[in-house]
C-alpha cells in the first residue's frame, strides 16, 4: 500500500507506518512524481512476474522452433507493454496457456511492429495451438 501525504510522515498514526509514504510537498513536485512512479513500478511488478516468466519460456520456445532473428525487450519495457495493455483488455490467467502464448509474445518481442515478425508469430502460435486442438480428445 502507498500513502501519499502532505503531513510530516512522523505525525502518521503507528499503525500505518509500515506502508510506504511518499511526501508531498508543492515545491518539490518532480521529486514526488519520481518516487510515486518508482512506488508503482515495484507493485505491478511484482503483478507481472507470472506473465514475464511465461513470456521468457514462449519466447526461447518461439526462438527456437521458427529461428526467427528477434530479440527480448527487457523486463521493464516488458512490464510497460503489459500496463498499457491492460488498460483496454483483462490479463489472460496464467493457467490458460494459449491465451497468454497470444497475449505475450508480441510484448516480449522487441521487434513487435514488423510486419514479417508479426506474421511469424500469428503462424506459429496457430500452428502451436492447431496441434493442440487436433490432439485433444472429444
Amino acid at each position: 500500500m502507498i500513502l501519499v501525504t502532505g503531513d510530516p510522515i512522523r505525525e502518521a498514526p503507528s499503525d500505518v507506518r509500515h506502508f510506504e509514504f511518499i511526501h508531498y510537498e508543492l515545491n518539490k513536485h518532480v521529486e514526488f512524481f519520481d518516487r510515486l512512479d518508482n512506488a508503482l513500478r515495484n507493485v505491478f511488478r511484482d503483478r507481472y512476474e507470472g506473465l514475464f516468466n511465461s513470456a521468457i519460456r514462449i519466447f526461447r520456445d518461439f526462438k527456437t522452433v521458427t529461428r526467427a532473428h528477434v530479440n527480448a525487450v527487457d523486463k521493464d519495457m516488458f512490464i510497460q507493454r503489459l500496463a498499457e495493455a491492460e488498460r483496454t483488455r483483462e490479463l489472460p490467467d496464467l493457467g490458460d496457456e494459449k491465451g497468454v502464448t497470444e497475449f505475450v509474445l508480441p510484448r516480449i518481442i522487441a521487434e513487435n511492429s514488423d510486419l514479417d515478425t508479426m506474421r511469424v508469430i500469428t503462424e506459429w502460435i496457430a500452428s502451436k495451438f492447431e496441434d493442440t486442438i487436433n490432439n485433444s480428445p472429444d
